[in-house]
């Protein structure tokens, strides 16, 4: 499981090559990006069933920080 979660965080950066700073940049960036996704989630399904009209700026924002 930590191997996992490790490899998950990581993105790809080798920890045996990469300098500790820039790694922990990496894995600092990746959860935040991970815990935003996790949060916002719920909301936007809250505003597709309630027919919001922010829904028109929301999908194309959502896939676009899903693809990055």
């Amino acid at each position: 499981m930590r191997e996992l979660f490790d490899r998950l965080l990581n993105s790809g950066w080798d920890p045996n090559l990469t300098s500790p700073q820039l790694l922990r940049r990496v894995r600092t960036l990746t959860a935040s990006c991970l815990l935003m996704m996790l949060v916002g989630i719920p909301f936007l399904l809250r505003a597709y069933e309630w027919q919001i009209a922010v829904r028109m700026v929301t999908l194309p924002v959502a896939l676009g920080l899903v693809a990055i």
